[in-house]
């Protein structure tokens, strides 16, 4: 009994904590969010992507990105998660100076680009598919860790479906 009842006073703790700390977690798109009433302005993101170049295998395909910050606050260090089935890809470049991560099978590109409130910025990344196949990714716009959100308040994301040929 007294093990379940300092579990349940460290459970209500770590909540009270999150709750006093002002953030909340986005379980969906596994990100922080500023939470309503602290008084900022969370930026609000417009993400764009298209494709430039041969879509068969072993050949090159550039990723073109759009991303405009719509809002009045200033994007600090742009990321991009990256959903897709990253293991029939080769990942060669990420923009200039970026660089590609992956975690639990989700890829995560690194960019490290701040956005000032009504300017914007167009990365680049440079993928080789291995294997051919319809493929389907979505991309989802984070300040570091924090999720951002288009003007709508829906989250920033940008969906890709590409037929890469033998």
């Amino acid at each position: 009994m007294r093990v379940s009842a300092i579990l349940a006073g460290l459970a209500l703790a770590v909540v009270m904590a999150l709750a006093l700390a002002g953030l909340r977690r986005l379980p969906i798109f596994g990100g922080r969010q500023a939470a309503p009433g602290t008084g900022v302005a969370p930026p609000q993101v417009v993400l764009t992507v298209t494709t430039e170049g041969d879509k068969r295998v072993g050949s090159d395909l550039v990723l073109l990105f759009s991303v405009s910050n719509a809002g009045q606050t200033p994007v600090k260090r742009l990321h991009l998660r990256a959903d897709g089935p990253w293991s029939a890809f080769d990942v060669r470049l990420v923009d200039v100076d970026g660089s590609f991560e992956t975690e639990g099978g989700m890829g995560w590109f690194l960019l490290g680009q701040s956005i000032q409130p009504g300017a914007g910025r167009e990365p680049i990344v440079k993928i080789g598919p291995r294997v051919a196949g319809t493929y389907h990714f979505e991309f989802r716009a984070f300040d570091g860790d924090l999720a951002l959100f288009d003007p709508s308040g829906r989250p920033a994301t940008a969906v890709l479906d590409v037929v890469i040929g033998p």
